[in-house]
């Protein structure tokens, strides 16, 4: 299990922040999605907020930060910075933001996100108002460069655009985590995340890995330290997705990678409860119980479970769980010496400060959730 040090600020990066919007785009190759996102920020109105635009360029081999430096407009150059990551991964880029980041709130942003006009005045007001709140999202829609499938609306949070009728405002007691695409952060949160000795357990996407999850862990993390989690109406996004990523086999891929990584998000699920004081409550903190409870839901319907597996099944609901599923039990088995570690640690994790948040995950599902975000509550119920 990797180690995130580098997550861990630097002696300057500790100072204060001062109160303003750092807007990051985290790139890879991404000189043809870049100008679209870029003319959409350019057309911020912003009336008193401080705030910047940094384009992290992670190891890319077209021309992304030549096309940035011309997309920008002159008049807004001093609001603008490209800095570059030869690490590959989100991880690494999204460590180099914060630490270039000037402000204390810091906006992640995808190469194809394309913010409302008043994206940066909304995320200031939002997060001076609530003091409480570490982490901020919004209403995500998706653009598609060709018509969208009829299956892309049943499992559409997976690709980071939210669901119809979103819980918005303070959605910490829901159990739901805030969308990756267009999370704000608060830099003092993280720090004091870090600074309690907070070690995240997933590293997030790596080239063209589609695993991910990493958000949802930062998201259940705060909330056990006491921090509240906001999603505001007024924030809308834009997804842009193109031809590629609307394919049956790009759908797969994302779910079968959403359960690899959804493993580690158990530690928080189980570990946010006091340790279980009889014998079956405790099986379910082992490895090899959580991989036979899957097997054995799988030996009830062996063709079932054949055809989905063997065949493209395109539109079929349930060939998505069972790619779910086959991805759970893989995480389960490359992270089956960690496993009751990772739930222990969190447990008793020095960063968690229960005083200030009763019940952290009060009317969530206490069972793992391998899928992204509000993927979680909308693929499994209508699953089932």
């Amino acid at each position: 299990m990797e180690k995130l040090d580098q997550y861990l600020p630097t002696s300057t990066a500790l100072a204060a922040r001062e109160i303003g919007v750092s807007v990051v785009i985290c790139c890879h190759n991404s000189a043809k999605r870049l100008p679209e996102t870029l003319a959409h920020l350019a057309r911020q109105q912003v009336r008193n907020a401080s705030w910047e635009v940094i384009v992290v360029d992670n190891g890319s081999t077209d021309d992304t930060a030549e096309v940035a430096r011309k997309c920008w407009p002159e008049h807004l150059n001093h609001f603008f910075r490209i800095v570059h990551e030869s690490q590959l991964g989100l991880t690494y880029a999204r460590k180099l933001g914060l630490q270039e980041a000037f402000y204390e709130f810091v906006c992640f942003v995808d190469d194809d996100n394309w913010l409302c006009e008043n994206w940066i005045d909304d995320v200031l007001d939002v997060m001076s108002r609530h003091p409480e709140v570490a982490v901020c999202g919004g209403i995500n829609d998706a653009v598609t460069e060709i018509p969208a499938p009829r299956w892309f609306e049943f499992c559409r949070a997976m690709w980071a655009v939210s669901v119809d009728q979103p819980l918005t405002g303070d959605i910490t007691a829901s159990g739901l985590s805030v969308c990756g695409a267009g999370l704000t952060l608060r830099q003092s949160a993280w720090r004091h995340l870090r600074s309690d000795g907070f070690e995240p357990l997933l590293t997030g996407r790596r080239g063209k890995s589609l695993v991910g999850n990493e958000d949802n862990e930062l998201c259940f993390a705060l909330r056990l330290a006491g921090w509240r989690l906001w999603v505001e109406p007024r924030l809308k996004l834009k997804h842009f997705l193109p031809s590629g990523r609307l394919t049956w086999k790009y759908a797969r891929r994302l779910h079968r990678a959403a359960g690899f990584s959804g493993v580690g998000l158990d530690a928080y699920y189980y570990g946010a409860l006091p340790k279980p004081s009889y014998v079956r409550a405790r099986l379910r903190e082992v490895w090899w119980w959580q991989a036979l409870t899957l097997l054995k839901r799988q030996a009830l319907g062996p063709l079932r479970f054949l055809r989905y597996t063997l065949t493209d099944s395109e539109g079929q609901h349930e060939a998505l769980f069972v790619d779910q599923e086959l991805g759970r039990l893989a995480g389960l088995i490359r992270l089956r010496s960690d496993y009751s570690k990772a739930i222990a640690e969190v447990r008793s994790a020095r960063w968690r400060h229960s005083d200030r948040l009763q019940d952290p995950l009060a009317g969530a599902e206490r069972n793992p959730a391998p899928v992204e975000s509000e993927a979680v509550a909308v693929s499994q119920r209508e699953i089932s």
